[in-house]
């Protein structure tokens, strides 16, 4: 062991490490998210406190977007710290979010999709976009405004709004895996009993096999 790094006062639950933007990122059973510095290995940030315990995390690869799952809420935050958006991704309390992973894009790829799999066994899909979008305008006006939860968010909106795109129902146990590959081919999911499900991403079409 190289060094110990304290800062959280409960059960630490899940971790996620990026070495391009030499970032560890931690969440607990105390409800907090910790930012450390992968190469120093020293406390960076900790994300405004959550409602709920954090359950699940993962840091992207290319843009440095943080995913943290705490209880249904589920944020997406900019590698400094701020929150980009929120969503409360279920009517269920007891629904948790158990996993979270988001596609590695780039300018050139409209591919911007987060995912979220649930206790129930659900994999729902999102789409990220700006409020100020046609898109996000239109699904406003048609569904009630999204609660936060709770979550502050330093007394101001996030820029972007989290859009439901698909909720894939195959999986009969909780989603406790997921993962899409670089080509963006595929979404794979895996639950509690040990299936494991691949997704065709192609055409947006999330066919299972």
């Amino acid at each position: 062991m190289e060094k110990a790094l304290c800062a959280h006062t409960g059960k630490i639950t899940c971790v996620s490490v990026s070495q391009p933007y030499s970032l560890i990122v931690s969440g607990s059973d105390d409800c907090s998210v910790i930012l450390w510095d992968l190469t120093s290995l020293v406390f960076v940030k900790q994300l405004p406190r959550f409602p709920a315990s954090v359950s699940a995390l993962h840091v992207n690869s290319l843009t440095g977007e943080i995913l943290t799952g705490a209880g249904v809420l589920f944020a997406v935050w900019s590698i400094n710290g701020d929150c980009l958006a929120v969503v409360n991704t279920s009517q269920l309390p007891s629904d948790l979010i158990l996993s979270v992973t988001s596609a590695t894009h780039s300018d050139w790829q409209d591919t911007n999709w987060y995912v979220t799999g649930h206790q129930s066994g659900a994999v729902k899909v999102w789409k990220m976009l700006h409020c100020s979008s046609d898109e996000a305008v239109n699904s406003k006006s048609k569904s009630p405004a999204v609660s936060s939860g709770g979550l502050s968010l330093n007394g101001q909106a996030p820029e972007y709004r989290l859009l439901l795109q698909k909720v894939l129902k195959s999986h009969k146990h909780p989603v406790t895996a997921l993962c899409i590959p670089p080509d963006l081919k595929q979404l794979l999911s895996g639950d509690g009993s040990g299936h494991l499900l691949s997704w065709s991403l192609k055409d947006d079409s999330f066919k299972g096999s």
